[in-house]
């Protein structure tokens, strides 16, 4: 936490993963300047900014963005660009500071079934587990009780990945991709590429799951899933869960009903 030591970092947007930043940043020593759209700033030792135009006077080294901060077509965010001021989303800048191994999931739909499975499964088998990210648990809340045994779950949303800046999961996964958030992404498409994001900075060190339908290009160890039978993966056979051709357990014999939730718990 020695690089943010007396740094000069704005939080811009105070919600939840917000407050959570800037009571990160200030235990580790930053000089935290906080801003909202709506002038709702209610933090202790802290600089408030009441005009965004004001940040050009208190040299900034970094920018942190809560999640509910939409980046295109926002004036303050040109600004940023303008100045060449760096920018981080809150999710990024806990991950940062999160050791262990780090499984990012996101997809339109079943993240919060999947992060709350995989922690059970974690649980169960005695490690250490958290679960944080689009939950009511900020990473940045969790990330310094973290440690390199650790297993820190993320629900990731679109949002968060706006700005996932390096970051590089031990193992990422989008479970799907449907037209959503439109309003904040304006197209489809920058929506899905937003969503791709997860596996950008991967390498082939690191593990990407996904459908066995799915199109994407990625330098990870790809591990597919599917109601079918599939090579390498896991899939669904004779009513029976298999997993690189090792049987499971029988479909019936999940708690979760419903197609999607059997791909959930693929």
């Amino acid at each position: 936490m020695e690089n943010l030591k007396n740094k000069n970092i704005l939080v811009y947007g105070t919600g939840l993963s917000g407050g959570s930043a800037v009571s990160f940043l200030s235990k580790c020593g930053a000089n935290v300047f906080v801003y909202d759209d709506n002038n709702i700033c209610f933090f202790d030792d802290t600089t408030v900014v009441k005009n965004f135009q004001e940040i050009k006077d208190y040299k900034l080294d970094l920018v942190v963005l809560s999640p509910g901060i939409q980046v295109i077509g926002n004036k303050n965010i040109e600004l940023l660009d303008e100045l060449k001021i760096k920018y981080i989303s809150e999710f990024a800048l806990g991950f940062e500071f999160c050791q262990g191994t780090k499984i990012c999931i996101t997809g339109t739909n079943g993240k919060t079934t999947t992060v709350n499975l995989l922690k059970n499964i974690f649980s169960l088998s005695k490690k250490s587990v958290f679960l944080c990210g689009n939950t009511d648990t900020p990473i940045t809340k969790i990330c310094t009780q973290t440690n390199k045994n650790s297993f820190v779950i993320c629900e990731v949303s679109s949002f968060a990945l706006e700005n996932f800046n390096n970051c590089v999961p031990s193992c990422s996964a989008i479970l799907n991709i449907t037209e959503d958030h439109l309003t904040r992404h304006i197209t489809f498409e920058n929506y899905k590429q937003t969503k791709l994001e997860i596996t950008k900075h991967q390498t082939k060190n690191e593990y990407f799951v996904c459908e066995d339908n799915f199109d994407i290009k990625t330098n990870a160890q790809v591990i597919n899933y599917s109601l079918n039978d599939v090579v390498n993966g896991a899939y669904v056979k004779n009513g029976f869960i298999f997993y690189n051709g090792k049987k499971i357990f029988a479909v019936n014999k999940l708690q979760l009903k419903g197609e999607k939730n059997v791909l959930n718990v693929l």
